[in-house]
This record gives structure tokens, sequence and C-alpha cells, in this order.
């Protein structure tokens, strides 16, 4: 069995339309219709990075945190859809920006350096983010799901 093409298939598409739908009507996202297309793509390849690296401790992009956000919002929603990719559910520990440990800071920046290397390593290419610019010279293979981006 692919576990690249299973670990795929067990994203809900439903839940990422419905993310989409509440970062496009929340005026506290602050990205515009093409950076919210770029969050759900991120935040789909977080998900398949997590559950293709169970126990490894993985630091989302602020992009792909923006859609985690969302997506957890629908408690309900959320709960199911982390016991089908995952077998349990996936807490989410914020970062407070000050008043944490020197340690867990340090486990932070572990955490982030272990994503953007499992994500280089999966997808061709490091983490994108809102400020990705995008041009139609690009053939647009680092980014699925937005017309192209600079990578």
């Amino acid at each position: 069995m692919n576990l690249k093409n299973t670990s795929e298939k067990r994203i809900n598409d439903e839940s990422l339309n419905l993310i989409r739908w509440k970062m496009e009507n929340s005026p506290t996202v602050g990205l515009n219709e093409e950076e919210i297309e770029l969050a759900i793509e991120e935040y789909k390849r977080f998900l398949i990075l997590k559950m293709e690296n169970p126990g490894v401790n993985l630091a989302p992009t602020d992009l792909m945190d923006k859609a985690w956000h969302m997506h957890i919002l629908d408690t309900r929603r959320y709960s199911e859809d982390c016991e089908v990719m995952f077998g349990r559910f996936l807490h989410h520990h914020p970062s407070y920006n000050g008043p944490e440990s020197k340690a867990i800071e340090d486990a932070l920046i572990r955490a982030s350096g272990r994503m953007s290397s499992l994500y280089s390593e999966r997808f061709g290419h490091d983490p994108l983010d809102a400020s990705a610019g995008c041009n139609t010279d690009d053939d647009g293979s680092a980014c699925t799901g937005v017309s192209c981006c600079d990578g």
C-alpha cells in the first residue's frame, strides 16, 4: 500500500472546503483569496506530514496555523477528522511568544526545523507562505491548488 496516497485520502475535502469558507468570511484572517488557497494547501501538506510521521513533533508555519485554527473551531468535525487521520485527537499547543521557557522555545525551533526538513523531502521545496510571490512564468509545480508560485 502506498503511504502517500493513503494519507491524502484520509483528509476530509468537505472539511477543507468549510475551512476555506470560514477563512473567506472571517474579518480577522487577513488573507486574500489566493493566500487562503495557499493556506489550505499548506495545511493539507502539514496534515500529510503528521500522518506520515506519527510521534514526531512538527510545528506548522504561520500560514498552516491559520487554517488549522479555523479547523479547530468546528470542534466536533475537527475531532472526527483527527480520529480518521491520526486515530486520536491532535492537540494544538500554541506559542505565547514570550512566557514560554527557554526549553519550550528550543523545542518549538526543533519542531519547526523538523517540519521544514520533512516538508522539503516530501514535497520537493521549502514550505510556502503568504509572502511567496506568484508569477505566470512558473510551471506551478511547487503549489498544487494554486495557479503558480515561486518556490
